[in-house]
């Protein structure tokens, strides 16, 4: 743990939180293009500010410069919170397109939506870390509202079997339809450059885990058109 970590309160309460960052690469190019802060989601604007800017303080001190991605708290999924935390990072140095904010589909559906169009009305990006449970479609309004899905704890993709002519996986429909979209699909956990193909292969864009050498994987599909990797070809599961 970094001195950077922690804030003034939290030092002084004695109460400390580790902020991990979890680069994500392309699978085409093996490019970091974007990071995750991994830690507790920040409960107040001024604490996720914080934590923000210690984050991409700590980011740039490993030379790179892609913009990062934070989750919003449940406590903050209330439209009134849109104006706080935008001033909240416009103070601490943010302009919206370096930093994602990262909304659950559970919120989403409870709540969260009214925020979500508020915090694109002031510029910031959304990404959605969807529900592999949900059978439901994303819906034209939430294909408009973000640029990027987010996938965690799913295995990879099995071949699709094409004696069965009528397979139709539900969470496969949706991932196509976010892929229509010009949505960035993004899987997290992915385990070394044979997974990585995989996930490629079944049409996403970008992959967070253990992918080193992951360059070196997608070197040998960069051949392939976008149109020739889709999720419909495959059936997913949980891990």
């Amino acid at each position: 743990m970094t001195e950077d970590a922690v804030s003034p309160s939290e030092r002084r309460s004695g109460v400390t939180a580790l902020i991990n960052l979890r680069p994500r690469t392309d699978l085409r190019t093996g490019l970091i293009v974007s990071g995750r802060i991994d830690a507790p989601p920040p409960q107040t604007p001024e604490r996720l500010a914080d934590v923000a800017f210690r984050a991409q303080r700590q980011w740039r001190a490993q030379g790179r410069a892609a913009p990062l991605a934070i989750s919003l708290h449940e406590r903050l999924s209330e439209p009134k919170s849109a104006e706080p935390l935008h001033k909240a990072l416009i103070k601490a140095g943010f302009s919206p397109g370096a930093l994602t904010f990262e909304i659950a589909e559970k919120a989403l559906i409870a709540r969260a939506l009214p925020l979500a169009e508020a915090l694109r009305a002031f510029g910031w990006r959304l990404a959605l870390r969807a529900d592999n449970a949900c059978p439901l479609p994303f819906g034209e309004r939430v294909r408009s509202l973000y640029q990027e899905v987010v996938v965690t704890g799913m295995t990879p993709p099995a071949p699709f079997n094409p004696a069965a002519l009528n397979n139709q996986d539900p969470f496969a429909r949706r991932l196509l339809a976010a892929q229509q979209a010009g949505l960035r699909l993004t899987v997290e956990g992915v385990q070394g450059a044979a997974e990585a193909k995989t996930w490629l292969l079944a049409g996403f864009d970008c992959a967070e885990g253990n992918i080193k050498d992951a360059a070196t994987g997608a070197a040998h599909i960069l051949r392939l058109d976008r149109s020739e990797r889709t999720p419909t070809a495959l059936s997913f599961s949980k891990r």
